[in-house]
Formats: structure tokens, C-alpha cells, sequence
């Protein structure tokens, strides 16, 4: 999770909203939260779609 909000450039407040919101795939190990680097080109992806709209 640290390292997914530094290659966002996010505060751990806008990744939860976004993990909250279904926009972010994360995989849960025990207590852990684990961001897949497919999940984040999809976010990436979608945020620019959105843009050129």
C-alpha cells in the first residue's frame, strides 16, 4: 500500500477512498492489503480515459 500511494503521488487518505469506491483492485493476505501492478495501470488507464472525455 505505501508504495502503490508513492507511485500515485496519494495521500493513504485518497487510496483508501479510492480502494472504498471499487476504482482501486487490491488483494487482501491476512492483514495485509496488496495492490496487483496490473490494478494500478487499470486506475491509470480509466483516470486518463476520463480526461480526454
Amino acid at each position: 500500500m505505501p508504495e502503490a500511494c508513492a507511485a500515485l503521488r496519494i495521500s493513504r487518505w485518497s487510496f483508501y477512498r479510492l480502494v472504498q469506491q471499487r476504482r482501486l483492485r487490491t488483494v487482501r493476505i491476512g492483514n495485509r492489503r496488496l495492490v496487483p501492478a496490473a490494478a494500478l495501470a487499470e486506475l491509470i488507464a480509466e483516470l486518463s480515459q476520463q480526461e480526454e472525455a
